[in-house]
């Protein structure tokens, strides 16, 4: 949650965040897009951490959906090691 809307990760090969309200009314649907094989993220105070399989890499963004750091901490090894 970001306040109290919901963030809500879109999968797949080029997947984003959508954000929404707890009554399921639409936010932002592309919040933070592009990236690379999400499968996981964090909220932290106003920080969004995004786990990035396809990348290998965590991105700090805030979630208001500006980016901060695209790769802040990036995989050993390379892609598809983080997920």
């Amino acid at each position: 949650m970001a306040g109290t809307d919901l963030l809500v990760l879109n999968g797949g090969g080029s997947g984003g965040i959508s954000e929404y309200t707890t009554a399921g009314t639409t936010v932002n649907a592309s919040l933070i897009s592009g990236l690379n094989g999400p499968v996981g993220l964090a909220v932290v105070g106003n920080d969004l951490f995004v786990v990035n399989s396809g990348a290998g890499s965590i991105g700090e963004d805030t979630t208001s959906g500006a980016t901060i750091i695209a790769e802040l901490i990036p995989a050993p090894g390379g892609p598809n090691v983080c997920g």
